[in-house]
């Protein structure tokens, strides 16, 4: 038995189809030129002279507009980076500093806790500059422990605040929030 090549038979079976071609297919102009450009197939054009040196300036600048627009919607469209981002995509990217955080600065400290009678005695410097009514808040490690609330009982430098929430302990930071 006569073994067969496939190549042959393959071109053949595409030449057959179209697909594959000795010769090269005639290009015709884009749509928007078939009406001036002369054709056989036009009567209109076939009539008329050949293109004058204006109409083809005109044409070749309308059609570089064309394309620059093209080009422009393309590159607005396009996710396309520039050189800087291609060359360094490895450089770490500079990130904006976050916020500072304002510290807060302890006003007073606990000095005395009486649970059952639910106030607190604290040891502030500035004992003349908290109001009467003013909320406290009590931190110990970061974490808001109770809130206290400022008497009119003051002996300087001490300060009696009762308890609104939480377990204040001897020791905890004071602040305002």
């Amino acid at each position: 038995m006569k073994k067969i090549s496939l190549l042959p038979v393959l071109l053949a079976l595409l030449f057959v189809s179209g697909c594959f071609s000795v010769f090269p297919k005639k290009q015709q102009p884009p749509p928007a030129y078939r009406n001036i450009l002369p054709t056989q197939n036009n009567p209109a054009t076939t009539e008329s002279p050949a293109i004058s040196k204006k109409e083809k300036a005109l044409l070749k600048k309308a059609e570089k507009e064309k394309a620059k627009k093209e080009k422009l919607a393309l590159q607005k469209n396009s996710k396309r980076k520039g050189w800087k981002e291609m060359l360094f995509f490895w450089w770490p990217k500079s990130k904006p500093a976050p916020p500072a955080a304002t510290p807060l600065n302890p006003i007073a400290s606990i000095y005395v806790v009486n649970g059952p009678g639910k106030f607190v005695v604290l040891d502030s410097p500035s004992s003349n500059q908290l109001q009467t009514g003013k909320v406290l808040n009590t931190m110990k490690n970061g974490v808001i422990e109770s809130t206290l609330r400022v008497t009119d009982d003051r002996t300087p430098p001490f300060i009696v605040a009762e308890i609104v929430s939480g377990s204040p302990s001897r020791g905890d930071s004071v602040f305002i929030l």
